[in-house]
């Protein structure tokens, strides 16, 4: 679209190029438009040098429209060459993309071992390191072998109101989880995706012959997705995604009854309500922080830990704008609302479901659809 609009206006940057030239030419005065030239005998005698071209037209006008000639002409050239092009290409191209993606080894994408644990950290070290980067699963590592890991969500059940002062005295070892999903790091995407949608930990530990190499979890697909050379021109929708059952909170309970919550609902987040309107979201890593601080949790309201600015979507807003939000963010869910009120709540694995899904669909080459090449989807 944008080089028929170039096309068009080019053309009419040159009509009116030479419009504005014949206009002064024809209607100057006689002064003016000879310049330095004078008439002696009725021809037309230069002083100095000529600085019109032929037809009266400047030199430098001259080169201008050609070189505005040239640049639509093989505009035109180029709008022809795409009119002739195949109308499946573009699905092609889409499904190599895509397949291209699929095919990525677990060794491109997965986390590396930056942010371990040992098994003798305790859990004011977990802590830290779950409030600073933003990760919902840390590896313990002995050496290079994977001795278990630590989900961020898990931890709250590991906690309670006689032990929460003593967290500095429990080791990463008495809470670590010491089952979970291993994969080789040329493993690819298809398999990783099909051993963790069935993992309960949320994440695959990637091994390079038998040593621990790292780990991918949900996000790590979210991000590898959002940073794709393809982008889907008519993606899911937010509502085929969602989770229409939403934990909802009062703001003035306390934070050690909402983690009783958390526990008894095996979740990670609450939605904060106001006169049944949306007030806040509180999560895992907010209690975390007020253990952290080693506060009273019965002497403190959900109110004054909430989050306040809530990123909310549409159900029929696309799954890739919610995904990018995701992954810019680290959010681990976002309500989703609809008149004011919410109807349901996106979670990282529910939109790596539908996403990869339909990617496999439309890579199966006995199915038909309508899309448009990459280049001219961001054009």
């Amino acid at each position: 679209m944008k080089k028929e609009v170039l096309f068009v206006f080019l053309l009419f940057a040159a009509v009116s190029l030479v419009g504005a030239e014949n206009e002064t030419f024809g209607n100057d005065s006689l002064n003016e438009t000879l310049g330095n030239k004078s008439v002696v005998g009725g021809e037309v005698v230069g002083h100095g040098a000529d600085e019109g071209g032929r037809f009266g037209v400047p030199i430098y006008l001259q080169v201008m429209i050609f070189v505005v000639l040239v640049l639509g002409g093989y505009i035109v050239y180029n709008m022809r060459k795409e009119m002739k092009r195949d109308p499946n290409a573009a699905l092609t191209d889409l499904r190599f993309s895509i397949k291209g993606v699929k095919i990525k080894k677990a060794g491109g994408f997965a986390s590396g071992g930056v942010n371990v644990l040992s098994l003798d950290d305790n859990l004011v070290d977990v802590m830290e390191l779950f409030l600073a980067h933003s990760v919902n699963v840390l590896p313990v590592v002995s050496g290079k072998r994977l001795e278990g890991i630590l989900i961020k969500a898990d931890l709250i059940s590991k906690l309670n109101y006689k032990n929460i002062g003593k967290v500095e005295e429990i080791k990463v070892r008495e809470v670590m989880e010491k089952k979970f999903d291993t994969l080789e790091a040329d493993a690819d995407l298809g398999l990783i995706y099909k051993v963790l949608i069935k993992s309960k930990a949320g994440c695959v530990a990637i091994l390079d012959k038998g040593k621990f190499y790292g780990l991918i979890d949900y996000l790590d697909i979210l991000d590898m997705f959002v940073n794709s050379d393809f982008e889907i021109e008519n993606p899911p929708l937010v509502k085929e995604a969602m989770n229409r059952s939403v934990n909802k909170v009062n703001p003035e309970i306390d934070v050690y009854e909402l983690m009783e919550q958390f526990v008894e609902k095996d979740v990670d987040y609450a939605v904060v309500l106001k006169d049944k309107k949306i007030d806040g979201i509180v999560t895992t890593k907010d209690i975390l922080s007020q253990v952290n601080k080693k506060v009273d949790l019965k002497k403190i309201s959900v109110q004054n830990i909430m989050s306040p600015r809530v990123v909310t979507f549409k159900p029929g807003s696309y799954i890739s704008d919610a995904m990018k939000e995701a992954v810019s963010r680290r959010f681990n869910q976002i309500p989703v609302v609809m008149g004011g009120n919410v109807v349901g709540i996106l979670s990282l694995r529910g939109m790596v479901r539908v996403y990869y899904e339909y990617v496999s669909e439309i890579e199966d080459v006995r199915k038909k659809f309508l899309v448009r090449s990459v280049k001219e989807f961001k054009s």
